[in-house]
């Protein structure tokens, strides 16, 4: 898996610790982090002991295209994070799962995505409904499907709204998101369930909650697909890669308020973190670049590694689950991992106790003495490599 060739390797011992001189080797290695036994118990302990030296552990659930049960529930209780993200597509208007989801008591911020509209937001589910006699998304763009999600998520869904954690501020882009400039083919959709007409009212109603947010705390912006502005190879974050010229998909209203935001005198986002656009680039085995600082210091982060979870040929019957395990010190991105945990696959009802930290790749990490600077791993075309980024003072 050429996923993989940004690993650090490291020790079980390591992996709870900051980064130290060894984590500051600038060429990548291969390496997978295998059996690491840790209790729940000691999990939290960790979160605790991190928490109280000023860094938050953030768990970031890339696109689940219907791949959540128990054991990624297990896996997370293992990880113990301080806050979970999940950047949408769950599935294809898959209530169920996402009443689960709602109902788990984690502290969490939940968008949705294009997928999770997917009856409402493609024609050929449209016509195929229309086809059957269910005239239900026609006569009603809103599906009792998307509903029905809205309701179960609640408050947590911070789609146009946000969401204040201890520590930390989240605010949600444009929920239901299929990325790109294209807004007349959903405007009817928009304006029914959140009563906006254009790009440039969804982009006012995401520089609202923007302006909104405390100014002294951190604040990440959740959105199921990045910000426009981001790179147009196909290789980029937000990158096309369908087509061989490639082009920017990314969000022209998350730019613009981002962008407005910052005119208006707000402090930069920490990071933005979103999916949609999967690692794995269309029509070959390349991978697509998976983090990228902008000069005003913003950490844009795509979690979207799909599919998400994996079935290795072991010894002993076990899934492996992925999250991105981002860590926020002093108000900054200072670490960021893909982590694999792995599950006993062979217990009706696993604990967290059994889990393990399978494979860790890092994505992002510190330069030893140097406060101010963060490197960030490029997977490049089989031939990975870290890029340094320098903070402003």
């Amino acid at each position: 898996n050429l996923l993989r060739l940004g690993a650090v390797k490291r020790s079980s011992k390591e992996l709870n610790r900051t980064f130290t001189a060894s984590n500051t080797r600038t060429t990548p290695q291969r390496a997978a982090v295998r059996a690491r036994s840790c209790p729940r118990a000691m999990a939290s302990a960790n979160g605790a002991a991190i928490e109280k030296a000023g860094r938050m552990r953030i768990a970031i659930v890339g696109d689940i295209h219907h791949m959540w049960d128990r054991r990624d529930e297990v896996a997370l209780e293992y990880l113990a994070p301080d806050v979970t993200l999940f950047v949408g597509d769950m599935g294809e208007e898959v209530v169920d799962l996402v009443q689960r989801i709602a109902a788990h008591p984690l502290p969490k911020a939940v968008i949705l995505g294009n997928h999770d509209a997917w009856n409402c937001l493609t024609q050929r589910a449209r016509d195929r409904e229309e086809a059957s006699g269910n005239d239900s998304p026609i006569g009603d763009i809103i599906t009792p499907g998307v509903r029905q999600q809205l309701k179960a998520l609640g408050e947590s869904h911070v789609g146009f709204n946000s969401l204040q954690f201890p520590g930390v501020t989240v605010v949600g882009g444009r929920p239901f998101s299929r990325g790109g400039r294209n807004f007349s083919s959903h405007q009817v959709f928009y304006q029914e369930l959140y009563g906006i007409q254009s790009m440039d009212e969804s982009a006012a109603l995401i520089t609202d909650q923007l302006m909104k947010s405390i100014t002294d705390t951190p604040v990440i912006v959740l959105a199921h697909n990045g910000r426009a502005g981001l790179g147009e190879n196909r290789r980029d974050l937000c990158g096309v890669d369908w087509k061989h010229k490639g082009g920017d998909h990314g969000d022209p209203d998350l730019a613009a308020a981002l962008d407005a935001a910052e005119a208006a005198g707000r402090p930069p986002a920490t990071a933005v973190v979103f999916g949609h656009m999967h690692h794995r680039l269309c029509g070959d085995f390349k991978y697509r670049k998976r983090l990228k600082f902008t000069d005003n210091g913003t950490l844009h982060l795509n979690a979207a590694v799909v599919p998400r979870m994996r079935r290795p040929v072991t010894s002993t019957p076990q899934t492996w689950h992925h999250f991105v395990m981002l860590e926020l010190e002093g108000g900054r991105p200072a670490e960021a991992r893909d982590t694999w945990v792995s599950v006993p696959a062979d217990q009706e009802d696993p604990e967290p106790s059994g889990c393990r930290i399978a494979e860790e790749v890092v994505l992002l990490r510190g330069v030893q003495g140097q406060p101010l600077q963060r490197e960030i791993f490029d997977p490049g075309n089989g031939e990975g490599k870290f890029e340094t980024f320098q903070f402003s003072d």
